[in-house]
């Protein structure tokens, strides 16, 4: 596979999980993009994509193997809880 093709891949698995983890933090995504807080969603963007986590983030969202709470792994879980919350968040 062509390193662009890999970037996509990567990125496209990435996303995905974030999806995920938004969702079960009820997180509404389209309410930070579409609010002063756009560069948040970018900065989470970024943490998801360079994340090293990316098994453990998967076995947390399938509900198997890790069960402590995502703030353990995820880069991202105090910005999710935060804009759930409707609380400041700081990109």
């Amino acid at each position: 596979m062509n390193p662009i093709n890999r970037w996509i891949a990567h990125t496209d698995t990435r996303m995905a999980l974030m999806r995920r983890m938004l969702a079960r933090f009820a997180a509404d995504a389209g309410a930070m993009a579409a609010s002063d807080i756009d560069p948040t969603l970018r900065s989470a963007l970024s943490r998801c994509r360079a994340c090293s986590a990316e098994d453990v983030c998967r076995h947390w969202l399938d509900g198997t193997g890790h069960t402590s709470e995502a703030s353990s792994f995820c880069p991202n879980a105090d910005t999710f809880t935060r804009v759930r919350d409707g609380r400041a968040v700081d990109a």
